[in-house]
């Protein structure tokens, strides 16, 4: 078998979000920008916490990453420090809890203006942090702990006063942009909480936390005794929603990906009205936010290149559909091929009558009934 040509070749798309808003196809561009200038407009001298609500692929980290180009693009003056935190590189609550404190040192000793003392106060303040015993510490370990401490000034009020004293002098915001929080387990979502609420009245540090809140109000159920929606309301000051695309952005996203596959693959022409048909009675549906595009797309640019020129473009995209997003009623399709493709003869001495295959229609439509 000959290698097709390299050139010829349809690429497969990454997940990954998009840094320059120049880059944007769905809008969010206008939506960072306007984040962007919320955040330093606000430059709250107490701290602060904001989050960014969003389902999972709905386009957040795409959000966060032009948010932050935003906020280097503006004047000097106003332009605050910006932190990046992904505490899913991380596993385990102390790891999550201990490169919080890493990261934010390791931003500021890249910038000379920030004095060594207050970078050297976030690291002693974690590590108190983390020495500090729980509800089942034995007395030695609070002993050895108080004796460390004693008469040095490190117990942990003194040292988080001293830093907000500093940051305060220092009067410069301090963004600090947490994603992925909610591919965590519940327990690290918990932690992380507890971190951020530990040093949330820092002043001038802004928070902004990207998550699906439907998965983080679960993981926080029951802390300190109340339901998670509101103990993340005792946290979040300001909560935004990700505004999802509109139809037609998905679409053009998504048809303009689809005419490259379907130019490499150079396979049967495709019918326009049946594609209208198909793609807005039934594929649309399955297209509602940016990773839906690019998990059909890539599943497409490896199956429909071996098969071009055999089948009807429409006919294989709607199946592939089905088969990445249903894929219990693929299954169906596939073991029951007959049921779904009568002849044309069907009804006729020795062919299968249209009503024999009632019943099983009849089945899987009633355990299917969003089709």
């Amino acid at each position: 078998m000959v290698n097709q040509p390299v050139q010829n070749r349809v690429q497969l798309s990454p997940d990954k979000p998009l840094v320059d808003p120049a880059d944007d196809k769905l809008g969010y561009a206008p939506f960072a920008k306007m984040l962007a200038e919320s955040v330093c407009n606000l430059a709250p001298r107490d701290g602060f916490v904001m989050a960014l609500y969003g389902d999972w692929g709905s386009g957040k980290s795409t959000v966060l990453e032009f948010l932050e180009f935003y906020l280097n693009e503006m004047p000097e003056k106003s332009r605050p420090v910006v932190v990046r935190f992904n505490p899913w590189w991380f596993s385990g609550t102390d790891e999550i809890f201990r490169q919080f404190f890493a990261q934010l040192q390791t931003t500021l000793s890249a910038r000379a203006a920030w004095t060594q003392g207050l970078i050297k106060s976030f690291g002693t303040f974690a590590e108190s942090l983390s020495e500090a015993p729980g509800p089942q510490a034995g007395i030695a370990k609070i002993l050895s702990i108080m004796s460390r401490h004693t008469g040095s000034g490190r117990d942990i009020p003194t040292i988080k006063k001293s830093i907000a004293d500093q940051l305060r002098a220092k009067g410069k915001q301090i963004v600090v942009i947490i994603d992925d929080i909610d591919r965590l387990t519940s327990e690290e979502i918990r932690d992380l909480f507890r971190t951020v609420k530990a040093v949330g009245d820092f002043p001038y540090i802004t928070y902004l936390m990207a998550f699906d809140k439907g998965v983080v109000t679960m993981a926080l159920e029951g802390m300190q005794g109340i339901p998670g929606d509101q103990y993340l309301e005792k946290i979040v000051q300001a909560p935004f929603e990700l505004p999802l695309p509109d139809k037609e952005s998905l679409r053009r996203l998504f048809t303009e990906q689809l005419e490259e596959i379907l130019a490499v693959a150079n396979g049967v022409p495709i019918d326009t009205d049946y594609w209208r048909t198909i793609y807005f009675d039934g594929i649309e549906s399955y297209i509602r936010t940016p990773r839906d595009v690019v998990v059909l797309i890539n599943a497409l640019a490896v199956t429909y290149p071996a098969v071009s020129g055999e089948v009807n473009p429409v006919d294989f995209i709607a199946i592939e559909t089905l088969r990445v997003f249903e894929p219990d009623v693929y299954d169906i399709i596939r073991r029951n091929g007959s049921s779904f493709t009568l002849r044309s003869d069907a009804g006729t001495i020795g062919q299968p009558r249209p009503e024999d295959h009632k019943a099983l229609h009849e089945s899987w439509l009633g355990q299917h009934d969003g089709i």
